[in-house]
């Protein structure tokens, strides 16, 4: 009673103190503000927008505010009380204190009992460690032959559909749900052994506070988790067996990054991947007759495994997830050690991840916001874990794309021939109701094809108009799918293509099966605010080119996605370094969250003001007003003045310079009229010019420019939105200079900008619409922007060639921080401050 009374007192003078948040080093003062407000936020169960400019350590401070509150969960420090054991107004003030009391020690208790787990395993992760790795040429677990390699005959006997019970297809969907969940533990979870007692169900209340961190790539989760290490790898907690992790953490990739099969993992596409993975962990491995002698043996005649993966056994995996689970590994340290024990580290992350002790997750975007790849992986998503989406400026066009989905003519053509040659292959051992629906297929791929051919132009239809136009309506394409995934239809087929089509065309096949299942597995599932798009593509000549045409599901209405997520979670925090303009994200994402769980957050930069010179150029050196619209950009004059201004700007500003175009097109005409002026030669005497080209090596372009900068001086042509627009880092000499030409807004003759704009109108107003068109533009251009000024002592020049900059509605829409030091120039006055701006930085090195 004394211990708890102490532990209320200090809960009610606990103080956000600079030290709680445990920074390896002397923090800035923003990212102090960052991590008490983002704690605040995470214990009052907020959604909220944080925006914190690039170089001022943002993911340091999500990572020391973030365990600074599941640190006070697990201590019972400021811990709520639910709505329903609130007591009363006119309660004594023992009461209220007690039942604080109550919810305090049951947090403390969880936290010990949490470490008795994690102890106990790593009891068992010593074991796994030491043992002696694994000679490479021998095989895991039970004997087998060496797997066949994607290239070899597969038997005719494993290219037959498996059979499909019709009464299967007709559960309700959360019937079907539990039944795929129960199949997956039983097939594929490595602790399906453990005691009736580990695998009963558990209350929310027992299980741990859990972090789950999203980020775009695999690369920027690892850098992520090398974060994170520095914070924790000093709080390593000793135990009777030796040093722990102070918290689980779990980091997830695709098979992709994790697999170690050879014969799986140089199929490259992911779903091919998938799909052989799962074909090799069949319960019960087929066996055939094989005769030695064929192979150059001597003869003997015996049996082989042709189905299963060496390196799939539930014991060894259990001892990778414990080792996952008691150190700090990031992804490739995870994958070496299961490859060291040859120990799937796939199956390792996931059965980790879907423990009862993980407390820090680190997902790629699709693992947490595609509903059926969550749910197959056990992400949790309750009242006990917060969400941190990082790099979240992107985040809507991210919902949008996990959930589209394309697939062009050319491959249903292609599944088309191969489901018909399949047939006439195998139709005397066919099931009659296997041969049924893949007849059934077969009418559905004819009838698209049959559609495209009559489409003349870009159309966008409703779910079950496409479904009606297409004459597809009269198919249960639920059943239809249903059928494809029981029967293992993708699988059985890939194997028939790579049978019936060896060399160059075998691989384009194999990516048409997955694009047509995907394509009618999206059909099935979509909403009303989803479209389904048919694009036309016209060779030179202006004729159709069927095969080349694509029909796309898109979703129009990200919040159907994210609100749900929301709701279940207890705090969603998207963060970013420029989450600037936020118009669209509150308008099109977070429309539907309660406003009273709205939150924002955002800070200035570390980067002193006289570090920063910003310029809008609404005008060249001839005085010719910058007038990149459309209609004009490509005019020879527009092109020749802001060549001149390049010309002019490359010789005073030093080392390396970004120039940023809308588009690819644009870019090419720009660069070609420069050379045909001889305007490139005179840059050239300056700085080492250079281009991005659509389909060109970023890694070369990037080593040419980064050797170039750091010499002679250089000058680099890039298109927003492009490849070297996010993502890339041209700090210090590799960009002192971001110049921006034009404004990248989006066409509206695109017709999927054209359904959103229209849905946008009507869903909310056609104000919003323009707003949607103008922050998608911005978006871009402070993404390009932010490529520059990557730490406190950084410092570059930004120009923004376009007379629409000097607009007051753009203007806002720049990074807040930039605000104060915006100023629209002359040319002349641009020059000569440019001029003075670095030889200044240049003298205060």
């Amino acid at each position: 009673d004394l211990l708890l009374s102490k532990t209320t007192a200090h809960r009610r003078t606990h103080m956000m103190t600079d030290s709680m948040f445990d920074f390896p080093f002397e923090p800035y003062d923003v990212q102090l503000q960052f991590a008490r407000s983002l704690k605040q936020t995470l214990k009052d169960g907020m959604v909220a927008v944080f925006e914190s400019p690039t170089g001022t350590g943002k993911s340091m401070s999500i990572i020391c505010g973030a365990l600074a509150w599941l640190r006070d969960r697990e201590q019972g420090v400021n811990v709520e009380v639910s709505a329903e054991e609130e007591t009363a107004a006119d309660e004594p003030d023992w009461v209220s204190e007690h039942v604080e009391q109550q919810k305090a020690q049951q947090a403390v208790n969880l936290a010990s009992s949490l470490l008795q787990k994690r102890t106990h395993m790593l009891k068992r992760a010593n074991r796994c460690k030491s043992r002696v790795k694994a000679d490479s040429v021998k095989t895991f677990g039970s004997p087998m032959r060496r797997l066949k390699s994607s290239c070899d005959v597969v038997p005719e006997e494993e290219l037959l559909l498996d059979d499909f019970h019709y009464q299967f297809s007709q559960k309700n969907k959360e019937g079907s749900i539990i039944e795929l969940k129960r199949q997956l533990a039983d097939e594929f979870d490595p602790d399906a052994s453990q005691s009736e007692d580990e695998n009963a169900a558990v209350s929310l209340d027992s299980l741990p506070w859990q972090i789950v961190f999203c980020s775009r790539t695999q690369s920027q989760l690892l850098q992520f988790s090398h974060e994170l290490r520095k914070v924790l790898s000093a709080k390593q907690v000793e135990t009777e067996h030796g040093g722990i992790s102070p918290i689980s953490v779990v980091s997830f990739a695709s098979r992709r990054y994790t697999c170690i099969n050879p014969q799986v993992k140089s199929l490259g596409n992911v779903a091919s991947m998938n799909d052989r993975c799962k074909d090799l962990l069949q319960k019960t491995p087929k066996r055939r007759k094989i005769d030695d002698k064929a192979q150059g043996g001597t003869g003997t005649k015996g049996t082989s495994s042709i189905a299963g993966c060496k390196f799939y056994s539930k014991d060894s995996i259990r001892g990778v997830r414990d080792v996952i689970l008691t150190e700090l590994l990031d992804i490739e340290e995870v994958v070496s050690f299961g490859a060291d024990r040859q120990s799937c580290p796939y199956f390792a992350v996931r059965s980790a991840l879907s423990s009862q002790v993980c407390q820090f997750v680190m997902l790629p975007y699709n693992a947490l916001l595609h509903n059926k790849t969550r749910e197959s992986l056990d992400v949790r998503l309750d009242k006990r874990t917060v969400i941190i989406l990082d790099e979240a400026h992107n985040i809507i066009d991210t919902v949008n794309e996990v959930h589209s989905t394309r697939v062009h003519i050319a491959q249903v053509l292609v599944v088309m021939s191969a489901v018909e040659s399949y047939i006439e292959r195998y139709e005397s051992k066919l099931h009659p109701r296997n041969l049924f629906y893949l007849r059934q297929l077969l009418i559905v791929l004819k009838r698209l094809k049959e559609f495209a051919e009559r489409q003349g132009e870009d159309r966008a239809y409703k779910a079950d108009d496409f479904s009606f136009e297409a004459k597809i309506d009269n198919v249960n394409l639920f059943t239809l799918c249903s059928f494809i995934e029981q029967s293992r239809l993708s699988n059985k087929l890939l194997g028939f293509v790579d049978v019936q089509y060896e060399g160059n065309g075998r691989e384009s096949r194999r990516s048409g099966v997955h694009a047509v299942v995907a394509f009618l597995d999206s059909l099935t599932h979509s909403i009303s605010d989803c479209r389904v798009i048919y694009t036309v593509q016209k060779a030179p000549d202006g004729n159709i080119e069927t095969a080349k045409c694509a029909i796309k599901i898109i979703l129009l209405n990200p919040s159907a996605v994210f609100t749900p997520i929301a709701e279940r979670a207890k705090s969603v925090v998207l963060a970013g370094g420029t989450m600037s303009p936020r118009n669209d994200l509150y308008a099109r994402l977070l429309c539907d969250i309660d406003g009273s769980r709205l939150n924002t957050f955002s800070c200035g930069h570390v980067v002193p003001s006289e570090n920063v010179m910003v310029t809008i150029l609404t005008s060249g050196p001839s005085g010719q007003e910058f007038d990149f619209r459309f209609e004009s950009r490509s005019t020879h004059v527009q092109i020749d003045e802001a060549g001149m201004a390049l010309c002019n700007l490359c010789r005073v500003v030093p080392n390396g310079m970004i120039v940023f175009f809308p588009s690819y097109r644009f870019l090419d005409e720009f660069y070609e009229r420069l050379a045909s002026t001889k305007a490139l030669e005179r840059i050239a005497t300056v700085k080492t010019v250079l281009r991005e080209a659509q389909d060109g090596s970023t890694e070369a372009l990037l080593a040419s420019y980064s050797e170039s900068s750091l010499t002679s001086g250089a000058i680099l042509f890039a298109v927003i939105g492009g490849r070297l627009s996010e993502g890339i880092n041209f700090n210090d000499a590799l960009g002192r200079a971001v110049v921006v030409i034009g404004l990248p807004y989006p066409s509206t003759h695109n017709i999927e900008t054209a359904e959103i704009l229209k849905y946008v109108c009507e869903s909310v107003d056609s104000a919003r619409a323009r707003e949607f068109v103008e922050d998608t533009c911005m978006k871009a251009v402070n993404q390009s922007i932010g490529r520059c000024i990557r730490h406190r002592a950084d410092y570059a020049g930004i120009y923004l060639l376009d007379r629409r900059y000097d607009q007051t509605r753009i203007r806002r829409k720049l990074p807040a921080w930039l605000h104060e030091m915006v100023q629209t120039r002359t040319f002349g006055a641009t020059m000569r401050e440019t001029a003075e701006f670095f030889r200044r930085m240049s003298a205060s090195v």
